[in-house]
């Protein structure tokens, strides 16, 4: 009996030690607030074990989604291996999560270059950072955001985009595929869903009402009307950057412009003489607005995981 409970003892000692261990990291964080131009920013500061700088800095643009300074984490790793490399890294949540103000379904692309835009110039006013080293990592959303930053900061020195959003359509439309391939569906039920999704583009592209949705497509599948139904029309459009002419390029990628973290661009034809370089994006690229917002991945939304 005895040896039975200490056989308990042990083994209970042990799994309470897999719960409570956590892993550490080589670098060192400070809790950092970024006030600029009335906006504030809550993040995070990661430098590296040792010495006092300046050090280069990697500017952390996050993806879609409510998502904190950290990612819930996430990119810890990350800037672990910036740190033994030598560089610092900076991430902020998004407003309204973790206590920061405001609302991330509120921003469009060209907010979230805003913000980034306050943080580089905030970063460059430390005596740790070398504000002639800084560059940007972003994942997935940020491919549309990295540009727009890069566009209106020429002492941008680099940016590592991974999985970056590019073309939300074409994307939107090989996810939904991929989804009913995997779930085995008909090729009625392929052409059904296709024919929806149409229908939701179409409807939003024109700006309909989230009622007009409803009605045209039935089970609205998460799509919900943003802050309590606000009409079409409510939000912000920002235009992108204009692109310089470009000899070597005769026409333009259009590239998305969205008013809204979760609402879908609607490509325009491109105009010849652009060049769709890192520091420019399609000048006649614009997104209706609109005020819906969605929550599934097989309805459309502007955003990548």
């Amino acid at each position: 009996m005895l040896a039975t409970l200490a056989a308990v003892a042990v083994t209970a000692a042990g799994l309470s030690g897999l719960v409570i261990w956590q892993h550490t990291y080589d670098l060192r964080e400070q809790a950092v607030t970024v006030r600029r131009d009335g906006r504030t920013l809550q993040g995070v500061l990661a430098l590296p074990e040792r010495g006092k700088g300046p050090f280069p800095l990697v500017v952390v643009v996050h993806g879609d989604g409510p998502v904190d300074a950290t990612h819930d984490t996430f990119y810890r790793p990350i800037w672990e291996s910036f740190a033994r490399a030598g560089y610092a890294a900076l991430s902020w949540n998004k407003p309204g999560v973790g206590g920061a103000p405001g609302n991330w379904l509120d921003q469009s692309m060209g907010d979230r270059a805003a913000e980034a835009l306050d943080a580089i110039a905030w970063a460059r006013q430390r005596p740790d950072i070398d504000g002639d080293r800084i560059g940007l990592w972003g994942a997935s959303q940020a491919g549309w955001v990295l540009p727009r930053i890069a566009a209106q900061d020429p002492g941008i020195r680099f940016a590592i985009a991974v999985s970056p959003a590019v073309n939300w359509l074409r994307q939107g439309r090989y996810h939904l595929l991929a989804e009913l391939r995997r779930d085995g569906a008909s090729d009625a039920e392929v052409a059904a869903a296709l024919r929806r999704r149409e229908t939701g583009l179409e409807l939003l592209g024109r700006g309909a009402s989230y009622e007009e949705y409803v009605r045209a497509v039935g089970d609205p599948q998460g799509m919900t009307a943003a802050h309590g139904g606000s009409p079409p029309g409510t939000t912000r459009p920002t235009p992108p950057p204009t692109c310089p002419p470009c000899a070597a390029s005769p026409s333009c990628s259009p590239s998305p412009d969205t008013t809204r973290t979760w609402t879908p661009p609607r490509p325009r034809p491109p105009t010849a003489g652009c060049c769709p370089g890192p520091r420019c994006v399609s000048p006649t690229t614009r997104t209706p607005p609109t005020a819906w917002s969605n929550t599934t991945s097989r309805t459309p939304r502007s955003g990548s995981p």
